[in-house]
């Protein structure tokens, strides 16, 4: 698979944030955060980190919502400032997207001397649905070496 890697500048967000084990109670917690701030049809963005150690895997579900700046955290969540910056992005399918190697995009940073930054956000992946298929916007927040 030849990934389709570019760069994309994005306006700054305030990201609420939550992590977990249990991807349908930190779903839950974000949602009633999110109604308790009165934010309605907030921009989402996930991702997941898997650690496999000695044929045990370990999954940590990170969710993201946009809310309005200067939301305060609360308990589970978390807020996450990002300034306009410049994110390398890719589309992928669901396939593409859980098959990903990350071989390509290693070489696509090596050769345009960029790192990615996990100061502020792991990676955003966005659900995109369109023509009855499902795409994740996928953005890694990067900086030149």
């Amino acid at each position: 698979m030849s990934l389709d890697i570019k760069i994309r500048n994005l306006e700054a967000m305030t990201l609420a944030f939550i992590y977990g084990p249990d991807e349908v109670e930190i779903n839950a917690l974000l949602d009633e955060f999110l109604l308790s701030n009165n934010v309605d049809n907030a921009r989402r963005f996930h991702s997941k980190m898997v650690i496999k150690n000695r044929g045990h895997e370990k999954v940590t579900y990170m969710k993201y919502a946009q809310v309005p700046e200067g939301t305060s955290k609360m308990n589970h969540i978390s807020i996450v400032s990002l300034p306009k910056a410049d994110y390398m992005y890719i589309q992928l399918s669901e396939e593409e997207y859980n098959n990903m190697n990350n071989d390509e995009v290693a070489v696509y940073m090596k050769e345009n001397d960029l790192q990615v930054d996990y100061s502020k956000v792991f990676a955003l992946v966005e659900d995109v649905i369109s023509d009855s298929s499902k795409f994740n916007d996928v953005y890694f927040y990067v900086k030149k070496k």
